[in-house]
């Protein structure tokens, strides 16, 4: 299995971009994927975004992040 690091990749999964540092890329029939813990992602994306948020407005595309991992509904959230 070919595999490749590189030092930046943008990541889209989680609904807003996400630059995360020398992942290691596996190339599936002519396709490079990431090797990451999605789950490790998104909670470090939480945690920065909490932060975030204490001194600037979030984004609609965070908060609507924010909302999906903590697994409420819109209603509950606003």
């Amino acid at each position: 299995m070919e595999t490749q690091i590189v030092n930046n990749y943008e990541y889209h999964g989680l609904g807003i971009p996400v630059i995360l540092k020398q992942v290691q890329l596996v190339n599936l029939r002519g396709d490079w994927y990431p090797q990451i813990d999605v789950e490790q992602v998104a909670t470090e994306l939480f945690e920065s975004l909490l932060k975030k948020a204490k001194t600037t407005l979030l984004t609609e595309e965070e908060m609507e992040f924010i909302r999906i991992h903590l697994n409420l509904s819109q209603t509950q959230f606003s």
